[in-house]
């Protein structure tokens, strides 16, 4: 049973291309900007901002995820906009270089956790809320805010799993390192990557 005061702020639907950005990932809707070629190539590191075009995949080759057909993935470098095992992979190298990397799940989404998944009364959700397999509440718990993914649905209960989709899995991720480049001081205070003429005041 969830603990009494847990309760269940709002609801969408989980998309796969969200989960990096959801759970310590962030995607920018921006073009790339244009700069001119550095005389040296500058190396990812702490504050850098970098683009990268990924796929991601399974232990089976399933594709889980792919930049293929949008825009990169931009993000800033050590601040966990991105998965542990990524960013240590990524650290030290170059715009145009390509790798592949296996990230195990205690650097991706953690291993799963059976204490997550819990027996909630119907109750507790929204009274107009169509609730179905596969939907993504925020729940606010003793523990602070938490994610849930609802599993199963009946007349009287909803099953809801606090794992991340991912947790549990070997994350294989083919990258191609799109950019790299200093943060502006802007985007060092704001914490993301701003796009051309986002200034930003706030």
């Amino acid at each position: 049973m969830a603990p009494k005061s847990l309760t269940f702020a709002f609801f969408r639907k989980i998309t796969l291309s969200a989960l990096l950005g959801e759970w310590g990932k962030v995607r920018s809707d921006f073009n790339r900007c244009s700069a001119s070629k550095p005389l040296y190539a500058m190396q990812i590191s702490q504050h850098t901002v970098v683009a990268i075009d990924y796929t991601l995949t399974d232990d089976q080759g399933t594709v889980l995820d792919t930049s293929e057909g949008r825009e990169p993935l931009y993000f800033l470098q050590g601040v966990g906009q991105i998965i542990s095992g990524l960013e240590e992979a990524l650290e030290g190298k170059t715009a145009g270089q390509q790798f592949s990397v296996a990230i195990p799940p205690e650097k991706g989404y953690g291993l799963r956790n059976d204490s997550l998944i819990q027996q909630v009364p119907r109750d507790r959700f929204p009274a107009d809320a169509d609730i179905e397999k596969g939907m993504q509440f925020r729940a606010s718990s003793p523990e602070g805010p938490m994610m849930v993914t609802v599993t199963d649905v009946s007349l009287d209960f909803v099953m809801v799993d606090g794992n991340h989709p991912l947790a549990g899995q070997t994350l294989n991720f083919a990258v191609d390192i799109v950019e790299v480049r200093e943060a502006t001081a802007s985007e060092l205070d704001h914490g993301h990557v701003h796009g051309p003429g986002d200034d930003h005041h706030h």
